[in-house]
């Protein structure tokens, strides 16, 4: 689901879509099982602290800007408990090999994630964002 989509809202889609092609296919049976479900989060627009995350990430790094990822993280289990709590997902290395086998970074990439947290709280402290 994208933000604000819930996992139900989804699920009924996809089972309208297979009814829908059920009936174009006689014999055709689509079964479609929940397995894990997870609701997506966001952080909350406007968010200061996401803001300045941002503002020394594209400072420091080659500046990829915000992006909406597909895969799991523990804020999905944080969030929902915390709305207001600022989430960012930031790290080195490329989000298409984020947990996948044989997963490398470059040591160019940790040597940034490090400047880049480094910088963001010691500007956050002195800024009391944290």
């Amino acid at each position: 689901p994208h933000s604000g989509e819930q996992s139900d809202e989804v699920l009924r889609t996809l089972r309208d879509m297979a009814s829908d092609f059920c009936k174009k296919a006689p014999g055709l049976a689509i079964d479609i099982e929940t397995i894990d479900a997870r609701n997506a989060i966001e952080s909350p627009k406007g968010n200061i602290a996401t803001k300045h995350l941002l503002q020394v990430a594209n400072k420091i790094s080659r500046g990829e800007g915000e992006r909406g990822l597909a895969f799991f993280t523990d804020g999905a289990l944080v969030v929902p408990h915390y709305p207001q709590l600022p989430f960012a997902i930031l790290g080195p290395g490329q989000p298409e090999q984020c947990h996948t086998p044989n997963e490398e970074i470059a040591l160019d990439d940790i040597l940034v994630a490090k400047d880049i947290y480094h910088t963001f709280i010691s500007e956050a402290t002195s800024l009391s964002l944290l």
